[in-house]
């Protein structure tokens, strides 16, 4: 086994990778957070025109009912 400054050197690449793999992660997860944003907004804007096309098709069963009877 190697000396003690040997392994404390050791350590200190490893925790300056494992710093640099989570600085990554990190990065992934804002630009992944950001793309999630977008596509919920895009799925929001659907919705919202998909509640409107059926008020409108219910205003215009509600028409066709009162003008059959």
């Amino acid at each position: 086994m190697g000396s003690a400054t040997e392994r404390n050197i050791l350590i200190e690449v490893k925790s300056k990778r494992l710093k640099e793999e989570l600085e990554k992660e990190e990065e992934t997860n804002t630009v992944a957070a950001k793309y999630l944003e977008e596509i919920n907004n895009e799925i929001e804007m659907d919705l919202k025109s998909l509640e409107k096309i059926n008020l409108e098709f219910q205003a215009a069963g509600n028409y066709e009912i009162s003008c059959n009877k």
